[in-house]
């Protein structure tokens, strides 16, 4: 209903709206108000994955048992809230259809920022996925590794690559 123009007078028909044979059940500025607000939530279907969610990695990580990917979710005990990711086929049909461990949210969450961390400190492997990059748009390496430079505010030589430095390790849980 929030989504549906036919509510302001409007029907869709040949890929336009036009102005409906019957009158309008909803004001138009009460229509648009609705429609941002659930843009701003992402109930956009097109903009949901881009939308900031309390699971970072809900969709991105798959089962090796079935196959389907794994979702976040949480449980709830003793005035504290657990989160985790469950494989989808557990959650929907239960340990039966799919015996996969539940996995910590924050563990999983922790694990994969300190990765990246330590990828983005390698400029060695940022210089790589840009040549990468390059080549898949057709561009020479040169040019492209210029103007990366130059949007990053770099000068155009190379600089050595720098070594890795680790993460001091999180508190033992």
């Amino acid at each position: 209903m929030l989504t549906n123009r036919a509510y302001i007078g409007e029907i869709f028909f040949r890929e336009r709206y036009h102005a409906a044979p019957r009158p309008q059940l909803v004001a138009k500025d009460t229509f648009d108000t609705a429609q941002a607000i659930l843009e701003e939530r992402g109930e956009d279907p097109s903009v949901r994955r881009s939308n900031s969610s309390e699971y970072l990695l809900t969709g991105l990580i798959v089962c090796d048992r079935c196959g389907k990917r794994f979702v976040g979710a949480a449980a709830t005990g003793n005035k504290y809230r657990y989160p985790y990711y469950v494989c989808f086929s557990r959650q929907r049909y239960g340990t039966h259809e799919c015996p996969q461990d539940r996995l910590r949210a924050e563990e999983m969450e922790e694990r994969l920022i300190e990765s990246l961390v330590k990828i983005l400190e390698r400029s060695d492997v940022i210089e790589e996925a840009i040549e990468r990059w390059a080549a898949q748009q057709g561009q020479d390496r040169p040019s492209s590794r210029k103007n990366w430079q130059r949007s990053m505010g770099r000068s155009a030589k190379p600089s050595p690559p720098s070594t890795a430095t680790s993460m001091p390790s999180s508190p033992a849980r």
